[in-house]
């Protein structure tokens, strides 16, 4: 998420007053090298520090290395974190890109079980045109390439054939 995504996810979570965020991450793809953080989670835990948000409400989850189905993984991480929590939680929720939101929110679903509703916040995309994606390259782009991988996920994905990146 860019960083004016993350500033929208700290406004909703200040006016609504969440509990905690969340970050979840595999590793830096670009620039870890260059970096102190080795995974997205860790970034966006210091990003939103940075941003204002207090140590003691955020919890990084780092994700495992792996080809695909990356947010499966992140949700999955969410679930085993909270297995080994002393929270109890009815509900989440899932702070998203508003082209990725739907298949975050199924995916999160599908990983977390029916005893946990997830919710879903769609950041708005700054660099859309007040929601008039075909105008942009890039808008179609997104909303075509999503909605294959939103079909994806609810009629071909099998959380069972998840395969893990190689050296993890």
């Amino acid at each position: 998420m860019t960083d004016s995504i993350l500033e929208q996810a700290v406004s909703f979570f200040n006016k609504y007053d969440y509990q905690l965020i969340v970050t979840t991450g595999g590793p830096l793809e670009k620039g870890s090298h260059l970096s102190e953080y080795s995974t997205f989670a860790e970034l966006t835990a210091v990003t939103l520090r940075q941003i204002g948000v207090g140590q003691s409400l955020i919890v990084s989850i780092p994700t495992p290395p792996v080809r695909t189905d990356r947010t499966f993984a992140s949700a999955l991480a969410v679930s085993e974190w909270l297995s080994q929590s002393s929270l109890s939680i009815s509900s989440l929720d899932v702070f998203s890109v508003v082209t990725h939101a739907r298949r975050t929110q199924w995916l999160f679903q599908s990983a977390l079980g029916d005893n946990i509703e997830i919710g879903v916040i769609a950041a708005s995309n700054p660099k859309s045109d007040g929601g008039r994606w075909w105008a942009w390259s890039s808008g179609v782009r997104a909303v075509v390439c999503e909605a294959i991988a939103y079909l994806y996920a609810r009629f071909l994905f099998s959380p069972h054939e998840r395969e893990v990146a190689p050296g993890s």
